[in-house]
């Protein structure tokens, strides 16, 4: 062997032994490509008449179909079911581009339509095959991308790769590439059909070298697939030579240029990498190492909570730990959330002077919305984020600029996930109080509701403690307005100073006034929100602590309920019973004038009665004669005695517990079970109460019958 450069003789006899092995399944490829072989193998099988029977198989759908499914797998295309689609990861994001397989310049199998994006803002690669079943070529296909580029007003995102067609004898190893592949995927056909007139050891001898040869043919194919796309060195024995002019874009695409050397899976990459960039010339690179690995969304959910961290600290930093250093460098940075030092990791404001910035050339004041803020990202020039991203960049910014997130003008009460952010969410400038207010607010609003106010002065804690407040003065309102009317309505009778400001009735109403300047801005926007705090904050108290006001709010529905229902009726009667009632009234008196953290009205209430009723008893009971014994009727005196002087029965002693109106019990600790006596009406409902208390307590089932008339008008 002569070659017309020394040294080559190896790569020239290996290609030799590659081409015979596609031919002739007799000659089998061995080793590695580091230490080849070959081997002969004389088996004396008929295989050219299995060939010869499959041979039927040979027809353009088939070959087009083969094509496909090689370039495809080359390719890592995901199939679809009417495009073929790439996935790949680009600058450390995930993309995806279409793919359509056809003869470019055949306008009847490719049609225009064809040739467009399924979905706006994607791209579409055309690939053409390298072979033609008619007669156009290469030259014809880049011809038809030209007119259809100069028809186009604006250009749709479209790359045609137009491969050379192979050369005739590779196309022939490609056809009977086709032919023997599909005699093997068919068992039950390969058996009875194919290779049927084979005796069945000739059969599996004859699969074996037919699975051999197809290797072979396998590897040629493949390799003048490359060369035909621009990925390898031209040769004439695999493809024809002259075709130069590959890519075909109907957009202007800057470095749309071929990697040489490349696999058919990196070259098809290769190229959608740079239609993404000129697509989004902004993006950042978010896997400088090229690595592959894809930034996920629970990278971003991290990176936010990091900058949450750094936004809530007054000097604008963060320590991360340091499992999520590298990722704060690799995407943090890149996006321009801040900077990644050591162990800190620092905001920075490009994206809040960004967003101000646009905001006022275009006039905007209110509200933005994430949609409005998502085409803003893409400002001066396109970025492309993808969405999880864009919400991290927004979210971000939120928390910088101190925005709070709104969805049907209603504000969030906290920071929403990045996962739950809508496109129909916006974001609105929150005014703040001054520190002051803020810490004067949070301290009463937990001193007179007892409810834990947030710490941070930020617009989203605003909002917060705005909502709380009017929340809770709504629910006391009319609690504490229905005490007033309680008071106001038995002020005469519990002799309520109304000119007293720490008394129970000037703090009641202050607290209705409180309550009311509280609910009053509920509702009204962000300046509201800030004026609930404010009111809270100004609200003029006094001399009377917040806890005080707070004991009254809180308790205002128990206090009201007990003055309705208390027996005022059994209550005056203490005025009747000499110094021990006055002195009961007078401490119910005290009780009801001072506040109620100082004296529970309810309790006193309560305790009134029960004192009253009992000082009535006993004040009765004492003044009740005991009743006459009853005269001996002629059956209690026996007239059978030994004795002239019978003994006559003698009423004992009444006890000094027993009462005519049978209010106690008797001796022994019964109950009476009978009573009764003159009295007026009026002491004779707190007396017959009395009279019962004991009776119910020990007998709560007895029947009782009650009688009275008037018995002088």
């Amino acid at each position: 062997m002569h070659p017309p450069i020394p040294g080559r003789e190896y790569g020239i006899l290996k290609n030799k032994i590659a081409e015979w092995a596609g031919r002739f399944p007799e000659i089998k490829e061995t080793g590695t490509d580091a230490n080849p072989g070959v081997r002969l193998e004389l088996s004396g099988v008929d295989v050219d008449s299995v060939i010869a029977n499959a041979n039927v198989n040979d027809n353009p759908g088939n070959r087009a179909a083969l094509a496909k499914r090689l370039l495809s797998e080359e390719f890592g295309l995901t199939q679809g079911q009417l495009i073929d689609e790439l996935s790949l990861v680009w600058r450390g994001t995930e993309r995806s581009v279409e793919v359509v397989f056809g003869n470019v310049a055949d306008e009847d199998e490719l049609p225009d339509h064809d040739l467009m994006p399924q979905l706006d803002g994607r791209w579409r690669i055309a690939i053409d095959l390298p072979f033609d079943e008619s007669e156009y070529g290469p030259v014809e296909d880049a011809n038809r991308m030209r007119r259809l580029r100069e028809r186009q007003g604006e250009p749709s995102r479209t790359v045609a790769w137009l491969p050379t067609h192979l050369s005739s004898q590779r196309y022939a190893d490609f056809r009977r590439l086709v032919v023997i592949d599909k005699a093997l995927v068919d068992e039950q056909r390969f058996n009875g059909q194919y290779a049927g007139h084979l005796s069945a050891d000739n059969r599996a001898s004859a699969k074996g070298l037919l699975e051999t040869q197809r290797e072979s043919l396998l590897k040629n194919v493949k390799a003048a697939f490359k060369q035909a796309y621009g990925l390898a060195e031209k040769k004439a024995t695999d493809v024809e030579l002259g075709f130069a002019d590959h890519l075909q874009s109907l957009r202007a695409v800057d470095g749309l240029t071929l990697s040489f050397g490349q696999s058919l899976r990196d070259g098809v990459r290769h190229i959608a990498g740079k239609l993404l960039a000129s697509q989004f010339p902004d993006h950042p690179d978010l896997d400088p190492e090229g690595t592959g690995t894809a930034v996920r969304p629970t990278d971003a959910k991290k990176i936010f909570g990091h900058v949450q961290a750094a936004v809530e600290a007054r000097d604008g930093r963060a320590e991360v730990p340091a499992a999520d250093r590298n990722l704060m460098r690799r995407v943090a940075g890149p996006l321009r959330l801040g900077q990644q030092k050591e162990a800190y990791f620092e905001l920075s404001r490009y994206w809040v002077d960004h967003f101000q910035q646009l905001a006022r050339e275009q006039g905007v004041t209110g509200d933005l919305s994430l949609i409005t803020l998502t085409d803003w990202t893409d400002r001066p020039t396109p970025r492309g984020l993808p969405g999880f991203l864009t919400r991290l960049v927004v979210a971000s910014f939120a928390e910088m600029d101190d925005r709070v997130w709104v969805r049907g003008g209603v504000p969030f009460d906290t920071t929403p996930g990045l996962h739950e952010i809508k496109d129909q969410d916006s974001l609105r400038s929150q005014p703040l109080p001054s520190e002051e207010d803020w810490d004067a607010a949070r301290q009463r609003f937990t001193t007179v509701f007892g409810v834990h106010a947030p710490t941070l002065r930020r617009g989203r804690m605003v909002n917060q403690l705005a909502r709380q407040i009017a929340t809770e003065a709504g629910k006391y309102r009319e609690e504490a307005r229905q005490l007033v009317t309680e008071l106001e309505r038995h002020a005469g009778f519990l002799q309520l100073d109304e000119t007293t400001e720490t008394g129970r009735l000037a703090i009641a109403r202050r607290a209705v006034e409180l309550l009311d300047v509280l609910t009053r801005s509920a509702g009204q926007g962000a300046a509201g929100a800030r004026r609930t705090v404010e009111a809270l904050a100004a609200f003029d108290f006094g001399p009377v602590t917040p806890d005080r006001f707070g004991t009254s709010v809180k308790q205002a529905g128990a206090v009201a309920q007990a003055l309705d229902s208390a027996p005022w009726s059994t209550l005056d009667l203490a005025s009747s019973e000499g110094a021990e009632g006055e002195a009961l009234l007078e401490s119910l008196r005290n009780a009801a004038g001072s506040d109620q953290r100082t004296n529970d009205l309810k309790d006193a209430l309560t305790r009134t009665q029960r004192e009253v009723l009992a000082l009535v008893k006993r004040n009765r009971a004492a003044a009740t004669p005991p009743p006459a014994p009853p005269a001996p009727r002629p059956g209690d005196v026996s007239l059978d005695t030994p004795t002239s002087h019978p003994p006559v029965p003698e009423q004992s002693e009444p006890s000094t517990a027993s009462t005519s109106s049978g209010a106690s019990t008797s001796t022994g600790g019964r109950v009476r079970r009978s009573g009764g006596g003159r009295t007026t009406a009026g002491r004779a409902v707190a007396e017959l109460q009395a009279e019962l208390a004991a009776l119910v307590a020990q007998e709560p089932g007895a029947t009782v019958e009650i009688t009275w008339r008037v018995v002088e008008s």
